[in-house]
């Protein structure tokens, strides 16, 4: 694990938290499948919870279609998302990513806003 990818606990309840704040188009997409091999090696029960922080993140089309996939390929593990720090595109980009994961999604200002519904969230 990496600075950018790694646990918290919240309440009782661990979070993976993936950081992809201030990364651009690039860099993104190695964070992302980071995370991914991370949670393939869980056991594959779904009830991990994710934090994912994108302030200042730069997107384009490749960057979406890596969420998407990323989103499909951990669905079996993820019981809910929250993402801190989005724009108002942000926020549609994420609704759409988050149609094609078919997991739980909310937006937040705040990481503290996030882990609290987080901790609420259950498979």
């Amino acid at each position: 694990m990496t600075d950018r990818v790694h646990f918290v606990d919240h309440q009782g309840r661990r979070i993976l938290v993936t950081d992809l704040s201030g990364l651009g188009p690039d860099q993104s997409p190695a964070v992302l499948e980071e995370a991914r091999r991370l949670v393939a090696m869980l056991p594959k029960e779904r009830s991990l919870l994710s934090l994912l922080l994108v302030r200042k993140m730069r997107f384009d089309p490749k960057t979406i279609d890596a969420m998407k996939q990323i989103g499909r390929a951990t669905e079996p593990w993820v019981v809910a998302t929250a993402v801190v720090g989005l724009t108002a595109i942000g926020r549609v980009v994420a609704r759409v990513v988050s149609t094609f994961s078919g997991r739980r999604y909310g937006a937040f200002d705040s990481e503290d806003q996030a882990k609290e519904w987080l901790a609420r969230q259950h498979a």
